[in-house]
């Protein structure tokens, strides 16, 4: 069964305060503010042009994108995200849809961009295949992942996660659903990117969260100094200790 209407409903209910995340001096946020500078480095060694950002949210890229010389286009299935990015940006270009099934002409777009969207799908490599389709040769495509080979992640599945939903269960007599968001290892996308006539080109780690939950709140402080000096020395390796990446690939 797709869980994309409930990921719908959940974005549109977060859209008014989404961009927040961005603010909220945790290491969630910096990680937030860490994939948006990575993502606009992958596109510094590319000349300006159309870029598609799909799962677009309320705009938190189009000001960093226009101000570059890129000429934006949003596209994301919750409409009160698009209502926000309209609200913030004015005449910005935005398109309701799903990744699954894209509104655009094939191989319209310089650049295609994706940040926190596969991990909600019910089918990661036709949404792969879509965005490559509408990129076109030469163009680049840049994905971001909930990296399942990282220690934050694999303790948080293994102890962290069971141990709240015991304490939950006891406290409150049920625990509560969320959407399941979906994790990777990096190395299993070479080959759907390849499928999807791609290839891969970087791998950049980001989300450094070196302290276990719920100490990476409890201790925030000590968390956020930890995290950031990784995120300044070890973006590109020491993935087991990175919660996410950024894959960028070339159209072929």
């Amino acid at each position: 069964m797709s869980r994309k209407p409930d990921v719908v409903d959940a974005f549109d209910r977060d859209a008014a305060t989404y961009g927040h995340r961005y603010e909220s001096g945790d290491v969630e946020a910096l990680a937030f503010v860490m994939r948006r500078r990575r993502v606009l480095q992958l596109l510094e060694r590319r000349a300006p042009g159309v870029l598609v950002d799909v799962g677009c949210g309320p705009g938190v890229m189009v000001e960093d994108l226009r101000v570059r010389g890129w000429r934006y286009v949003g596209v994301d299935a919750a409409a009160g995200m698009l209502r926000e990015s309209r609200r913030a940006h004015g005449d910005v270009a935005l398109a309701q849809a799903g990744v699954e099934a894209l509104p655009l002409a094939a191989s319209c777009a310089d650049a295609v961009l994706a940040m926190g969207v596969v991990e909600y799908l019910d089918d990661p490599g036709g949404a792969i295949r879509e965005l490559g389709r509408v990129c076109r040769p030469g163009g680049i495509v840049i994905v971001t992942m909930p990296n399942r080979g990282s220690l934050y992640r694999l303790f948080t599945r293994a102890v962290y996660r069971p141990a709240s939903a015991v304490v939950k269960r006891l406290l409150r007599g049920a625990t509560e659903g969320g959407l399941g968001r979906r994790e990777f290892h990096a190395s299993e996308w070479r080959w759907r990117l390849a499928a999807a006539g791609l290839t891969l080109t970087d791998v950049v780690y980001y989300g450094f969260n070196v302290l276990p939950p719920p100490l990476d709140r409890l201790l925030a402080g000590p968390a956020i100094r930890a995290s950031a000096i990784f995120e300044r020395l070890a973006y590109r390796r020491a993935g087991a200790l990175a919660t996410a990446f950024i894959l960028a690939a070339t159209k072929r």
